[in-house]
């Protein structure tokens, strides 16, 4: 018949998955595209990212009055950009939120 499965499919099919020798269930084989996706997110975006956070921080906890200043600072310099580029916020419920789009 058709619908008959051999034994090597119904052996592939109940056959348990082979994991990584440290037993957390993991599988041994790894996709290249996945691997190199990780390493190129942790390589351009996780330690970059942490890095300046620490520096940061490290920063504000040795020099604490001159990161309120910069922060302050900031603070008014990005209201005087949005004040001198027109900048405004649409925040009528109406409009923002129109079926018209």
């Amino acid at each position: 018949e058709d619908n008959a499965a051999t034994a090597t499919e119904i052996s592939t099919l109940t056959s348990p998955k082979k994991t990584s020798p440290s037993g957390d269930g993991s599988s041994t084989s790894k996709s290249t595209c996945s691997s190199q996706w990780s390493s190129l997110m942790h390589k351009w975006i996780h330690s970059p990212t942490n890095y300046m956070i620490l520096q940061v921080a490290n920063g504000a906890s040795t020099h604490p009055k001159l990161h309120v200043f910069g922060i302050f600072s900031f603070s008014i310099a990005m209201v005087l950009i949005g004040f001198a580029t027109n900048f405004y916020i649409e925040d009528s419920e109406s409009e923002l939120f129109t079926p018209i789009g």
